[in-house]
């Protein structure tokens, strides 16, 4: 994804969100669904004007994908990565969209299938991410940020070469989630893999690192 496309595609989204809470505004119910549980029950409620904020975080993830590589001292390095930062981003994007039209679409009145729709988005996400996590370079600011990685090029491109892996087995976790839908145990399938994958990143680096720091020595 180029960075005109992920712009204009974010602007699209928050426009069709924006309009769509104002066409909708007089019909919405003085409180709002919010959250849901793992069972895919609505357990969390908030005043209707929390609508407009939830259409305006795709353009806030929009204005943040600006800002990162304008703040990076090594901003530099954000040319050689642009599909792999843009396409993460546009996944961000992506999941506020659908957190959003699932939240309108119940203060609508409509059914949702949260406990479906969000873990299929994120492990759809996580795998397209795996594929590109492998390419971003070295920065303060955007990627797998460790003490380790942060402190040495060479384990920054081994850890997130190993990311790629992991992210995919993160996001076919997500998916295998929604064949057990409103089930407790759903969650498991998806937040097993992403606490088993973020440690096993976080160790691996210091592990590189340490490897690292004993040849120079």
């Amino acid at each position: 994804m180029k960075k005109g496309l992920f712009y204009g595609f974010t602007a699209l989204l928050t426009l069709a969100g924006l309009l769509a809470v104002a066409w909708q505004w007089g019909n919405f119910p003085p409180r709002v669904p919010t959250h849901w549980n793992v069972q895919g029950h609505i357990d969390g409620w908030g005043p209707r004007w929390l609508l407009w904020l939830f259409a305006l975080l795709p353009g806030l993830m929009g204005g943040l994908a600006f800002l990162v590589p304008r703040l990076d001292p090594k901003r530099e390095n954000y040319a050689r990565h642009e599909t792999a930062f843009f396409v993460t981003m546009g996944f961000s994007v992506v999941i506020m969209a659908v957190a959003f039209w699932a939240i309108f679409a119940a203060a609508s009145g409509h059914p949702v299938r949260v406990s479906f729709i969000l873990p299929l988005a994120m492990g759809l996400g996580f795998i397209v991410m795996g594929n590109f996590l492998p390419q971003v370079k070295y920065n303060y600011l955007f990627g797998i940020r460790t003490p380790w990685t942060l402190a040495n090029e060479e384990v920054w491109r081994k850890t997130h070469r190993l990311s790629g892996y992991v992210f995919v087995a993160m996001g076919l976790g997500a998916i295998a989630s929604v064949f057990f839908e409103g089930k407790a145990i759903a969650a498991a399938f998806w937040i097993v893999p992403m606490i088993a994958g973020i440690t096993t990143l976080f160790v691996y680096s210091w592990w590189v690192g340490r490897g690292l720091a004993k040849k120079g020595s």
